[in-house]
């Protein structure tokens, strides 16, 4: 009896101990699970993290009404809930300001050397501040590892001066802003109109002035006989600014090789200033041609570009220059209006071989920057990989971000405003 007492004895040690090896060998699998979870999301660009990663955030705003839903705010709006579920991280403001009030907050963060653990900042002095003083984390490894392929590139789209600027002895110390609106403008024609008239899309500016001829003699849009305005366009006809902004002539310009308002590097290879050369003669004297025929509208000089957007908005007309942001604003509205109003952009060629030439300037003028010693500087890439790679290429079962784009709710209210 004592030794079958014993034997039980024995069993149940033996099973207590294989018991406590299954139960360390379970905890440890957690761990290990963990671990690999964690490692991978700070080395991808969509890997989750498993526990939830928070940030300070210097958050510049749009300078206009966020149009957020009620209870919506920069910390807790659709796109914070879209990262973190996909990617567990948080955003927490240190402060929210617009133009001069975010970069005077800006200023006093720099000098009390407190800065939030990402800020975009929009003056390069900042940058070069920051690089010297040793305040900003170096972020090479960031993207080479956390930046999606599609993310690399839009950036690598830009050839080297996207990151020229941002690298300090052969250090990326900032990701760099995109600006796609120094692209060449598209034209933006009521594809309904098109239709209904039989017209092929336009390929080169003589198709375009065809069609807006066509739009006015024919009046697709039963606005009246003579009622239908030709090309809407700014009294301001070109950019100063060295692209060209809604309802500019910029491309019409380009078709001549002319860049109005530009210092410009001529065939000898001299610095000339653009509205002096002969082009612009030239291409004055082919907009004063449409100004005559009508194709251009009579009353642009004494257009406001609110009374513009009345027209394109009313149907009025039905061609503009225009970004690509448009839909945006007007063309929203104009779906309103009229559901069955159809707006499809086209890029004119400017040249013999089927290319568009336009002036640009820096492709990037806003920089994202991570505080030194922050322990997670991969963050802002995974963020901008999946906002915008992710979130628009491959993710189309989100409802809540794509109300955010009907009711035309401030961009800025994503963490990161690369374009």
């Amino acid at each position: 009896m004592r030794k079958k007492f014993s034997l039980v004895i024995i069993i149940f040690y033996i099973m207590s101990g294989i018991n406590g090896c299954f139960s360390i060998s379970n905890a440890e699998k957690k761990v290990a699970d963990k671990t690999k979870q964690y490692e991978e999301a700070c080395s991808t660009p969509f890997g989750r993290y498993p526990e939830t990663i928070t940030y300070t955030l210097g958050k510049m705003t749009g300078v206009n009404n966020s149009n957020m839903p009620a209870g919506d705010t920069y910390e807790n709006n659709a796109y914070t809930r879209y990262l973190k579920e996909k990617l567990n991280v948080q955003n927490i403001d240190a402060f929210e300001a617009t133009d001069n009030d975010y970069n005077n907050m800006i200023t006093m963060a720099i000098s009390s050397k407190d800065i939030p653990d990402v800020m975009l900042i929009d003056d390069y002095e900042y940058l070069k501040l920051l690089v010297k003083n040793d305040m900003i984390e170096d972020l090479t490894e960031v993207y080479k590892e956390c930046a999606s392929d599609r993310i690399k590139a839009i950036y690598s789209g830009y050839g080297d001066t996207v990151f020229n600027n941002i690298t300090f002895n052969g250090k990326l110390m900032a990701l760099p802003e995109t600006n796609i609106e120094y692209g060449p403008n598209l034209l933006w024609l009521r594809k309904d109109w098109m239709d209904k008239l039989g017209l092929e899309p336009p390929k080169t500016l003589a198709d375009a002035e065809n069609i807006i001829r066509q739009f006015i003699e024919k009046d697709p849009g039963e606005n009246g006989s003579g009622k239908t305005i030709g090309l809407v366009c700014s009294p301001e006809i070109t950019s100063k600014n060295g692209y060209s902004y809604m309802t500019q002539a910029d491309i019409i310009f380009a078709n001549f090789n002319s860049y109005p308002k530009q210092w410009i590097e001529d065939e000898n290879g001299n610095a000339v200033y653009g509205s002096v050369q002969p082009a612009a003669k030239d291409a004055l004297a082919h907009m004063n041609k449409l100004y005559n025929e009508g194709i251009l509208d009579k009353q642009f000089l004494l257009r406001a570009q609110n009374n513009i957007e009345e027209l394109i908005i009313n149907g009025q007309c039905g061609s503009f220059f225009g970004l690509w942001w448009a839909p945006n604003n007007p063309l929203i509205e104009s779906k309103r209006v009229n559901e069955k109003a159809d707006w499809q952009p086209y890029l004119i060629s400017t040249n013999a071989d089927g290319s568009t030439s336009f002036c640009t300037q820096n492709p990037s003028s806003k920089y994202l920057v991570v505080r030194k010693g922050y322990k997670h500087p991969e963050i802002v890439m995974k963020i901008n990989s999946v906002l915008f790679d992710y979130l628009r290429c491959t993710d189309e079962s989100l409802k809540e971000i794509g109300d955010y784009y009907k009711e035309n709710v401030d961009p800025t209210a994503q963490c990161r405003q690369l374009k």
